[in-house]
């Protein structure tokens, strides 16, 4: 049987400077999380200078993914660091549950813009 759509969404966040941010897509009873696309972009307004990253990560997510992001960037920047989206949906590892994206803080006077687009289904 083929996937059958009950709704599309998506969630964003956009928490503020050097603050860390968590999507989180609700468990449905008896329904998965189908992952269409991710998208984040940091966003600075000072020059943050630096050789440490910034991690995401996540939880409900087959083979638990997480990237790693170096942190430096330019006053006035923007900077897209994930833009994955997926022929085949990525199903969430269980249904009912919570399937969340973790930011990290991005670092003085720098601020995420995530969005997840998904669907649920059985």
């Amino acid at each position: 049987m083929g996937l059958i759509r009950v709704a599309d969404q998506s969630t964003t966040i956009t928490p503020g400077a050097n603050t860390a941010g968590t999507i989180t897509l609700t468990g449905v009873p008896n329904k998965y999380h189908y992952i269409l696309a991710i998208q984040a972009q940091r966003t600075c307004t000072i020059t943050l200078a630096g050789t440490g990253s910034v991690n995401v990560t996540t939880t409900n997510v087959p083979g638990g993914p997480q990237w790693t992001l170096g942190n430096a960037m330019t006053a006035g920047a923007t900077q897209i660091d994930i833009n994955l989206s997926f022929a085949v949906p990525l199903r969430s590892s269980a249904p009912n549950t919570n399937t969340t994206f973790v930011f990290a803080q991005p670092g003085a006077a720098v601020g995420w813009n995530a969005t997840v687009f998904y669907m649920i289904s059985d």
